[in-house]
C-alpha cells in the first residue's frame, strides 16, 4: 500500500483536506523548502504547482528541491501541467525523463469552495494538459563516490 503525503502553504487548505480526508496526511509548509529528509519518498506528484511557479531559475530550484526529497536511486517523479516543461530549463540536472505526452482535456471551473474543480461542459479535449514522468538520475561514479548529474532526456 501507498502511504499518501500532501502539502501546501495554507494552513486552510490543509485544515480543510484532514477533515474531508482522515485517512491521509496533509502537511502546512512551502514545496521549495521541505522539512522531510533527503531521499524520505518513493514519488512526488506536481499536480499543477509547477505552473504557478514564474521563471525558470525558479523552477529549477522547485525541482531541485522536489529531487533531494526523493529516493535514490530511481524515484519517480510526475508532473501534470499546463505548461510544457524542458528538462533542462525547467527541471535542471539529475533527471532521466521520458518523451513529454500531451493529453487533451477539458477547462474546469470551481463552483463551491467544499468541493473540487469540474469539468466545464462541451469542453472536452479543448485543453493541452501536460504529462511528464521522470526518474532521479544515479550520480556517475568516481573515485570518491560523489560526482554531479548531467542526465539527458531518454529512457527509464
Amino acid at each position: 500500500g501507498w502511504r499518501t503525503t500532501s502539502i501546501d502553504f495554507s494552513p486552510h487548505v490543509t485544515e480543510h483536506m484532514r477533515q474531508a480526508h482522515p485517512g491521509l496526511t496533509f502537511l502546512t509548509m512551502d514545496a521549495r523548502n521541505m522539512t522531510f529528509a533527503d531521499g524520505h519518498f518513493n514519488a512526488v506528484l506536481d499536480k499543477g504547482l509547477s505552473d504557478c511557479i514564474g521563471t525558470d531559475a525558479e523552477r529549477r530550484r522547485y525541482f531541485a528541491e522536489l529531487r533531494r526529497v526523493l529516493a535514490e536511486p530511481g524515484g519517480v517523479l510526475v508532473v501534470i501541467s499546463m505548461r510544457a516543461l524542458e528538462q533542462s530549463q525547467d527541471l535542471g540536472p539529475g533527471w532521466v525523463c521520458e518523451p513529454r505526452e500531451e493529453i487533451p482535456g477539458p477547462v474546469f471551473f470551481e463552483n463551491s469552495p467544499k468541493r473540487p474543480p469540474l469539468p466545464m461542459p462541451g469542453t472536452e479535449g479543448t485543453i493541452p494538459y501536460h504529462l511528464l514522468v521522470c526518474r532521479k538520475a544515479r550520480p556517475p561514479a568516481t573515485d570518491e563516490g560523489e560526482g554531479e548529474v548531467e542526465a539527458e532526456e531518454g529512457e527509464l
